[in-house]
């Protein structure tokens, strides 16, 4: 399985970021790039078992720690084997880390 991380320190309070990830998919969503990305969105509010995705990418939310991490579990396209998931790790009062993370296997559908 190929990993991929993407981290950003960011010199806010952690309850800063903290609001940025509660807030994906949702109508105020802040996080999620809707200007050139199709938006996320879900058949509930952001919690573990919600299904959705965006664009043609399909995933249920399979781990939800309110403001510090959210896992997306891949179901589609056929051929997505993996997840994807953001983290707000804390380093001290002022700082923290935004952490996104992708662990997949990409298959060629059958046929």
């Amino acid at each position: 399985m190929a990993r991929n991380v993407h981290e950003r320190r960011v010199p806010v309070p952690a309850a800063t970021a903290e609001a940025l990830l509660d807030s994906l998919a949702g109508p105020e969503d802040r996080s999620w790039p809707r200007q050139q990305w199709p938006a996320m969105r879900f058949d509930r509010p952001l919690g573990a078992g919600a299904r959705g995705g965006h664009g043609p990418v399909r995933y249920t939310v399979e781990e939800y720690v309110p403001g510090r991490r959210v896992r997306f579990r891949f179901l589609g396209p056929t051929g997505f084997d993996g997840y994807h998931e953001y983290e707000v790790p804390v380093e001290d009062d002022s700082a923290c880390r935004l952490r996104h993370s992708l662990a997949m296997t990409a298959h060629r559908p059958p046929g």
